[in-house]
């Protein structure tokens, strides 16, 4: 197919005059199908056709972000909804090219890459877009984190685990610096995890639990000292303590719990996810931020726990007891 032929079919499915903005007020089936289409012209099948849909999207994409940081009221409660409706097609459409596996056309035949648009180009850490829209704000790190999870290479060829000696005769791997963004990122999303959905706070645990735990014990040891996993482990301890939970809560005890399935699922997801907070921070021997004595943070630490035992959750300030290592407070 000839470049200008790919250009015009695009841009009636994806440009301003084509059917999306008819398609954003029918039904779940119309847009559904709407998307579908759109993610086969963004199949790493064909680079020059990934290519024109690829940048047009991206376009689209973030002139509907830009949209909706408008200061005019009237403006923003009229079409924030259709907005947001056409974001999620969006990231629908792209979620099915960013989990394709190990894609070098992901990775190199686009630009920027997919990575680079999502983490730097997006306003994934921007407080406005966290509160007033956190079901795209969901959706863009739930790609962010399935594409990361698909590339082992952004691991395997980053420049924490690659001895900058060894890079004096080579060039260095365009994805060297992914795994550093990645940590930056979600320092900073821990830091305001207040703002969050539970939801998307149990994703950015559920991401980092991923990561590490799919590093081998010496390759962890290697990095656990980094500047940037250092930052990583401070802003997850903080995190602890603001969201702490006890091993069991009312609705995990049957004699509490509702017999309905819905309600037993939830309390299941909750034991679950605690587990897996509980594991993540001994796995980054996050703890010894305190017991080695790091003074911001050990200082930090015993601030905030004396605000939660202060505080009228009784649920957190237990949780927070039930899950420090008592030689913390054994010195």
């Amino acid at each position: 197919m000839k470049p200008e032929m790919i250009v015009e079919i695009v841009d009636y499915v994806v440009g301003d005059d084509g059917p999306l903005n008819y398609v954003l007020t029918r039904s779940q089936e119309v847009m559904q199908a709407y998307g579908n289409v759109l993610g086969k012209l963004l199949a790493p099948k064909n680079l020059s056709t990934l290519q024109v849909a690829y940048n047009r999207v991206r376009e689209d994409v973030l002139n509907c972000l830009n949209l909706l940081q408008t200061t005019e009221a009237e403006v923003y409660y009229s079409n924030s909804l259709m907005i947001e409706k056409k974001l999620m097609i969006y990231f629908n459409a792209l979620y099915s090219l960013g989990i394709v596996k190990n894609s070098l056309i992901a990775m190199m035949g686009l630009s920027p890459s997919l990575f680079t648009f999502l983490m730097r180009e997006t306003p994934i850490i921007e407080k406005q877009f966290i509160i007033n829209h956190p079901g795209c704000h969901y959706a863009l790190l739930y790609i962010i984190k399935t594409h990361s999870e698909k590339h082992e290479n952004f691991v395997a060829n980053s420049s924490l685990l690659i001895d900058k000696n060894s890079l004096s005769l080579v060039a260095e791997p365009a994805t060297a610096k992914h795994t550093t963004m990645i940590l930056n990122i979600v320092t900073k999303l821990l830091n305001v995890d207040d703002l969050l959905w539970a939801e998307t706070r149990n994703l950015l645990v559920d991401w980092i639990h991923g990561f590490v735990f799919a590093l081998t014990p010496d390759v962890l040891q290697h990095i656990l000292d980094k500047p940037e996993t250092i930052e990583m482990r401070a802003a997850l301890l903080d995190s602890f303590v603001r969201h702490s939970l006890p091993k069991k809560t009312q609705l995990d005890n049957k004699s509490f719990c509702n017999p309905e399935v819905s309600v037993s699922h939830w309390c299941a997801a909750i034991t679950s996810h605690r587990i897996r907070h509980f594991t993540l921070l001994r796995r980054l021997a996050v703890f010894n931020l305190v017991k080695n004595g790091r003074p911001k943070v050990t200082a930090k630490f015993v601030k905030r726990i004396f605000e939660q035992c202060q505080s009228d959750c009784q649920n957190k300030a237990t949780g927070i007891w039930q899950a420090t290592p008592p030689v913390l407070f054994i010195r």
